[in-house]
């Protein structure tokens, strides 16, 4: 469950995959959506921001392979 402040779809774009989630909003909610182009220059003016979006995108990863894996 995604909560304030939450993301999703940083696999697809950190590692250039198809899409591995979905989200359905069970409440009221503000979905903010952003192009591959705009996340990209994101990542080229903060390093952090990237190093960032790159670790939780492994860890999302390593979680679907546990998850494929059970």
């Amino acid at each position: 469950v995604l909560g304030t402040g939450d993301w999703l779809g940083e696999i697809a774009l950190v590692k250039g995959l198809a899409r591995t989630a979905t989200a359905t909003a069970v409440e009221r909610s503000v979905v903010l959506s952003l192009s591959r182009a705009d996340f990209y220059g994101v990542m080229q003016n903060s390093i952090l921001t990237g190093i960032e979006f790159n670790r939780l995108a492994e860890q999302r990863l390593d979680e679907l392979r546990t998850k494929t894996l059970a």
